[in-house]
């Protein structure tokens, strides 16, 4: 048996793992899922990504990821992710500049069509790809690959869309797109090209991307189970605490404005009652 120090996404408690000495044979790329359940290190379930090396890469919050029901059994999963021939991870990310990818998560979490220009031909299935994989169970989405001939003699049909070209913004429908707001996909971008293993780099995106919706469409279910009545931050705060154990920090309203566009945007709710700041400060 191997044992491995894990630290609770949640509460930070430290404690340790023992996986079997051949669980790692045959992870020759990625990462392995390891499901810790409840009491293992504390009170609280989650998945831990761990190298080839025994070193824990990322955390994910059970909660967020995984109903019980669909753990098929308890032990170690290897995570499973796209061959280098679907997803050549090296092409996306040297001619996909970070901008670029935080542009289209946000119009992606907004529900803008998104038409990409690139006379690279070669990248369009890694690209699609890419975003298949990272949205997997979670965001619906519209994204077409044009080269720059093709958009400028059909101009008019993609009007509606969000139209990029390198770190270049050609079409805002109605502004949505504003580079001084984009914080929060900003760092969940700079996670992705800041890890060094490229399928860890895959896997920490996905996950991102996948907490973002399981809380936004909890706040939208909230709503609609509270009878359609607008919502306080308190309240939402309150919920989400309660709901999956979500951690306060000082910046969390700039967190939860974030996220109740992306409801109001991508789910059709308008949850939030004008808020006052300062109590939301005072209740923090």
């Amino acid at each position: 048996m191997q044992k491995i120090e894990i630290h609770c996404p949640i509460c930070s408690k430290r404690g340790h793992i023992e996986i079997a000495d051949d669980s790692m044979k045959n992870l020759t790329r990625g990462l392995l899922a390891i499901n810790v359940l409840e009491d293992m290190v504390c009170e609280h379930s989650f998945v831990a990504y761990v190298d080839k090396n025994l070193k824990v890469r990322d955390y994910f919050t059970a909660d967020f990821q995984l109903q019980v029901s669909e753990i098929v059994d308890q032990d170690n999963i290897q995570e499973q992710v796209p061959k280098t021939e679907l997803i050549d991870l090296d092409l996306i990310k040297m001619n996909f500049p970070s901008v670029l990818l935080s542009y289209v998560i946000k119009s992606i979490f907004i529900k803008n069509k998104v038409l990409l220009l690139s006379d690279k031909s070669f990248l369009n299935k890694h690209i699609v790809n890419f975003f298949n994989y990272i949205t997997k169970a979670t965001f619906e989405y519209e994204i077409s690959l044009l080269s720059r001939e093709n958009y400028h003699a059909n101009k008019k049909e993609y009007e509606d869309y969000a139209v990029f070209e390198g770190n270049k913004i050609l079409n805002n429908p109605n502004n949505a797109i504003n580079s001084k707001k984009l914080k929060i996909e900003s760092s969940i971008v700079e996670k992705f090209f800041e890890e060094s293993d490229l399928i860890s780099s895959l896997i920490v995106l996905r996950n991102e991307i996948k907490k973002i919706y399981n809380l936004t469409k909890s706040i939208a279910d909230f709503y609609k189970k509270g009878e359609k009545k607008k919502l306080s931050s308190k309240q939402i705060t309150d919920f989400l605490q309660e709901e999956h154990n979500l951690k306060i920090q000082k910046d969390f309203k700039i967190y939860l404005d974030f996220l109740t566009e992306v409801v109001r945007t991508y789910f059709g709710v308008e949850v939030y009652k004008t808020s006052n700041v300062a109590d939301f400060l005072e209740y923090i």
